[in-house]
């Protein structure tokens, strides 16, 4: 079992900047990442399950996570 010190790695945090901050399309993202914006979604989606996990239950909850 590996622990993490942060919930995201480095390419969901730019997921979820590029999507909240810079308020990209789905579109936008998938082809700055050379993924479909389908694809995008989806690792954005997952992305935010990790943080929200992360704020309810710490570090704890990384444990588990792949």
């Amino acid at each position: 079992m590996m622990l993490r010190d942060k919930p995201l790695n480095e390419r969901e945090e730019l997921v979820v900047c590029l999507r909240e901050e810079e308020k990209l399309t789905w579109r936008e993202i998938g082809g700055r990442l050379g993924v479909s914006g389908s694809r995008a979604g989806q690792m954005y989606g997952a992305a935010s399950a990790k943080l929200k996990d992360f704020a309810e239950n710490g570090t704890d909850a990384l444990s588990l996570l792949p």
